[in-house]
């Protein structure tokens, strides 16, 4: 999902578990709150993934913090888009 209103990249922890990625320790916490400023005090993130791909035959890495997605495994923020550029097939 790319998602203009996210403010950072973030990955699914079921994901991280089922396919046992290796995760990092976030320095300090983050409390995650929603667009209506409300939070939930089990949204804290507590760690990330660096995530190493190819886009456009390009090497990115990609820092992403883990946690618990309704119905998604990973969004990805506009400042990505704007970093990356990649080629999108909107067809």
């Amino acid at each position: 999902l790319i998602d203009s209103r996210a403010q950072e990249n973030f990955i699914n922890s079921d994901y991280i578990k089922k396919h046992h990625l290796l995760t990092f320790p976030l320095k300090q916490p983050i409390k995650l709150h929603y667009a209506d400023r409300s939070s939930n005090p089990e949204s804290t993130i507590e760690t990330y993934i660096n995530l190493q791909t190819q886009i456009n035959n390009r090497q990115c890495d990609i820092c992403i913090l883990v946690t618990r997605l309704a119905k998604k495994t990973l969004i990805l923020e506009i400042p990505f888009l704007e970093q990356f550029n990649p080629d999108i097939n909107w067809k």
